[in-house]
């Protein structure tokens, strides 16, 4: 029996026609405090890490930051198709210290510019200064400054690098694969032999650590079929099987000369003949490849030997002093 994981995909109907879901798109919070409430909407949404990310669908909404004993920070985002950014500065303890009034300046518009990261792989986990912002290959507009991004991927080690943004910015992420723990065995035929894409690795009960792709697993053992599968690895794999065993057809043949039986040639039904230590009804039939012990009685005559069963063919059995395996 072998263990995978299969990943189930839903589809919901409506009408006889497939639903749809409307994209997101994230709303990253940067705050200068940890634990801060976030409020979308007057809704409670989550708390600051000091940083905070929500996917959203386009629309505009009342964001609301605030921490006891610090001043709250209120604004409106309007979220589209690209991924929206806003700092969050609740400042130190207390009240805020009045601020005399200043005269009326002209606002100087904040640089942004374009960062865009990609990776050797698709669908990678991209975060920027702790902010969710997307997946491989992904884009966001971000003020002038510097940021630490970190590129994620189940399976392979995390990559992160930081960029300073004073012009359009790229990332190219290469993601390391680790290995994935594999288990295999096969529990009627323990020490089978365990082949990976034609190459032996090892028996049953085999553990191993394999990296991630696809792979022809054959697993071998005398007096059993061949079991084989193509796995692709992308989590631990676990593999428990029983092997079929395999038969051939035998004939138990008695020579003329064998002996005699009241004065004429010995015949099947002469004979009481076990096979490890079963009866045979006919000298005609199939068994397991591999050793086996036979055991013939004739009156006071008994015969006893052992012997092996060969891979391929039909086979005969023929008692003398021995037995001989054509």
């Amino acid at each position: 029996m072998k263990k995978k994981i299969f990943a189930i995909v839903m589809v919901l109907l409506a009408s006889g026609s497939i639903l749809l879901a409307q994209p997101k798109t994230p709303l990253n919070i940067q705050c200068d405090q940890t634990g801060a409430r976030v409020f979308i909407e007057d809704k409670l949404v989550g708390y600051t890490q000091p940083n905070f990310s929500i996917l959203l669908m386009s629309g505009t909404y009342k964001v609301r930051v605030s921490k006891e004993g610090f001043p709250e920070f209120q604004t409106t985002a309007v979220v589209g198709a690209s991924p929206v950014s806003i700092q969050a500065i609740l400042g130190k303890g207390g009240k805020p210290n009045p601020q005399p009034p200043t005269s009326p300046t002209s606002t100087i518009p904040v640089a942004r510019y374009q960062l865009s990261v990609d990776a050797n792989l698709k669908g990678a986990q991209v975060f920027v200064n702790g902010a969710y912002i997307g997946v491989t290959p992904c884009t966001a507009v971000l003020e002038q400054n510097t940021y630490a991004v970190v590129v994620k991927l189940e399976g392979y080690d995390e990559y992160s690098s930081s960029i300073k943004l004073n012009g359009a910015g790229r990332i190219f992420a290469v993601l390391s694969p680790r290995p994935i723990y594999v288990y295999i065995d096969a529990y009627n035929a323990q020490g089978a032999s365990v082949y990976r894409d034609s190459t032996f690795v090892g028996t049953t009960p085999y553990r191993g650590s394999w990296m991630p792709g696809t792979y022809d697993i054959r697993i071998s053992s005398p007096g059993y079929n061949d079991f084989n599968d193509k796995s692709t690895l992308r989590g631990p794999l676990t593999m428990s099987v029983a092997l079929v065993p395999s038969f051939v057809e035998y004939e138990l043949r008695i020579p003329e000369g064998f002996a005699m039986n009241a004065g004429k040639p010995t015949r099947f039904e002469d004979l009481v003949v076990l096979i490890d230590g079963n009866q045979m009804t006919s000298p005609f039939g199939t068994m397991q490849i591999g050793t086996h012990h036979l055991e013939l009685f004739l009156g006071a005559v008994h015969l006893e030997t052992v012997f092996e069963v060969p891979a391929s063919g039909r086979f005969v059995l023929e008692p003398f002093l021995g037995v001989a395996v054509h």
